[in-house]
């Protein structure tokens, strides 16, 4: 599964402490520093480490409560705020604490991808995966394709989880041929310029791999429920091997071709069903 890497704070960029002791000090006098002393320390600790590049997801949900509580009381703060691109070798800098807001939600999102990805249980990876999504939903604007291909992204992954645990319970071929068709749907959206070039690679492999299922199973089902439809079945069996040329390329998709092509191969030579389920993912 994919992780989007985290945008990353530049160094020089200062904390807000000291430009938030200006603002106390105009608003409310040079008397309510004082009291307020041990609170913006706790703040600068807390902002410090959330901006950290392996800050949990509960440390940056805090600081975000935070922020959120300073642009209230404080919405003419404007800080700078340097953050790097998650893809490229550059710097966003911008000003007010919108901007900050928007790179802490691209690195929750982040987050819960990793969390996501560890795949230890598949009902709350898609949980984790469809967090993330809705993330990224959040930070897009009619500028930015890229946090709408990430959007897609994580809900193909989520898709996916959905796909494997339909197929660890043994459900039928009609719901697990909709599960792969939406999933290579998803695949297609996520596709976008910006991306790293392996991970188009690969992104199009999961699109491919996923439509070849579909295929697959759509043949099941011509099989299983009409023998007039029996060239049909082949049909879609023969669509599938083609999509798995580009499958080899990538050393942990080409198991799971393999498999779809043995268990293709069995029913195309009057065999069906002989791989069995549920495979390994």
């Amino acid at each position: 599964m994919f992780c989007v890497p985290r945008k990353t704070i530049q160094k020089n960029c200062p904390g807000w402490q000291s430009s938030l002791v200006e603002q106390i000090s105009r608003r409310y006098g040079d008397s309510a520093n004082t009291v307020m002393r041990k609170s913006l320390k706790r703040f600068n600790f807390l902002q410090m480490s959330a901006r950290g590049p392996e800050a949990p997801v509960k440390q940056i949900l805090d600081y975000l409560g935070q922020v959120a509580v300073v642009h209230a009381i404080f919405p003419d703060f404007s800080p700078q705020v340097e953050w790097s691109h998650a893809f490229q070798r550059s710097t966003a800098r911008e000003r007010g604490v919108p901007a900050e807001q928007r790179a802490l939600l691209f690195n929750l999102a982040s987050s819960y991808m990793e969390e996501g990805s560890a795949m230890n249980d598949l009902v709350s990876s898609c949980k984790k995966f469809r967090y993330a999504a809705g993330l990224f939903q959040k930070i897009s604007n009619s500028n930015s394709t890229m946090d709408a291909a990430l959007t897609a992204l994580c809900l193909a992954q989520a898709q996916e989880c959905f796909y494997l645990k339909a197929v660890s319970e043994k459900m039928k071929a009609p719901l697990l041929c909709k599960l792969a068709a939406q999933t290579a749907v998803y695949y297609e959206r996520a596709q976008h310029s910006s991306l790293p070039k392996d991970w188009g690679l690969y992104v199009n492999c999961k699109r491919d791999l996923f439509t070849a299922i579909a295929h697959q199973q759509q043949g099941k089902l011509c099989e299983e429920h009409n023998e007039q439809k029996v060239g049909e079945g082949i049909a879609h069996y023969r669509q599938a091997i083609a999509l798995m040329e580009n499958m080899h390329k990538f050393s942990h998709i080409e198991d799971y071709a393999n498999r779809i092509e043995n268990e293709i191969t069995d029913a195309l030579h009057g065999n069906p069903g002989t791989a069995g389920y549920p495979w390994t993912w």
